[in-house]
């Protein structure tokens, strides 16, 4: 059974080119027409409809860089020593302005864009609708996903920060993130509970954590290729990790021993952590601290940075958002 630490990079990419494809996913002729009808974007270029066919196997080779990275401990740990000096830097100079709660979110929109994504952070409360998830992953949002403890709310933030700060200055890894979705494979893989086709996505960073590792038949293993598994195992891979230290930290967030949650709030003793609604719908003088995007429920946007004096996300800019001496490379 192959694993991916012990594969060559080419013959992950000869797999991956061979089993994954937008014409089984959609017609050639209808994706541009599909995703701007669909996903409703309004002002972003559309998809060249020949880049992600005629490039494909250049792309499959570039996703199989990054899912050997997260398959190598040691490749990872110098990666995530960087950028969590990086967002702790951010973090502490976010707070040090004023008292916020939320301000991881405003890190990922401070550090986001300097690797490429959007500075659009979004929140999916709980298991979001397909075209929902592939909207948002689509126009390169990063998004804290309030769904299960074990799976993190920030942790496919952080595994894809990692690798464009690791590929960066190789190829474009937010375009990966968008085509994610895109790609869907011809082959069925297993999960540990069932058997069927996989987007990129879910083979590149959303595996179920189990042993019998074989990324030719399934998407099951003990890598950071797996949300449960770096949720947990981030903070391992050095003395000291303040980001690792904070994935697992909201992940005990509410238990015995962990940080107490705050009255209402959406981490119980349970395994899953949905926002309640009177949690979402609940105002800060008199000002709604999440909106709703259109009518999908599952998807929120924290529309009050609360007790930040008077500055609200897409207002006016605070001190703290200059992010002008944050370094990215190095």
């Amino acid at each position: 059974m192959p694993k991916i630490a012990d594969a060559r990079v080419d013959d992950i990419a000869q797999f991956l080119n061979n089993s994954f494809g937008m014409k089984k996913f959609m017609p050639q002729t209808d994706i541009v027409e599909f995703i701007n009808s669909s996903f409703g974007i309004n002002g972003t270029p559309p998809l060249s409809k020949d880049d992600a066919t005629d490039n494909q196997a250049t792309y499959m080779r570039q996703y199989a860089q990054l899912a050997w990275f997260l398959s190598n401990p040691e490749e990872v740990k110098t990666v995530a020593a960087r950028l969590s000096e990086i967002m702790e830097g951010v973090y502490t100079h976010v707070k040090s302005w004023y008292t916020i709660k939320g301000a991881f979110s405003q890190v990922l929109k401070i550090v986001g864009p300097e690797l490429g994504f959007s500075s659009d952070v979004v929140i999916l409360n709980g298991q979001a609708p397909g075209a929902t998830f592939s909207e948002v992953v689509f126009n390169k949002k990063l998004f804290r996903d309030v769904f299960t403890r074990p799976h993190g709310e920030f942790t496919h933030a952080i595994q894809w920060l990692l690798m464009a700060l690791r590929f960066g200055k190789e190829f474009d890894v937010p375009k990966l993130y968008k085509y994610s979705v895109l790609y869907r494979s011809t082959v069925k893989f297993k999960s540990g509970k069932s058997e069927a086709p996989a987007l990129m996505w879910n083979f590149l960073v959303d595996c179920f954590e189990g042993s019998g590792e074989d990324y030719q038949t399934n998407i099951v293993c003990k890598t950071y290729r797996c949300p449960q598994y770096t949720t947990n195992n981030l903070h391992t891979l050095s003395t000291y990790s303040w980001l690792g230290n904070f994935l697992l930290a909201r992940r005990k967030k509410g238990l015995t021993g962990g940080v107490p949650n705050k009255l209402g709030g959406h981490y119980g003793q349970g395994r899953e952590v949905t926002m309640p609604s009177q949690y979402v719908n609940r105002t800060v003088g008199g000002q709604p601290v999440y909106q709703q995007l259109n009518t999908d429920e599952t998807l929120l946007r924290k529309a009050l940075l609360e007790k930040m004096g008077g500055y609200v996300q897409n207002g006016p800019t605070h001190p703290s958002t200059n992010n002008s001496d944050v370094e990215m490379s190095g």
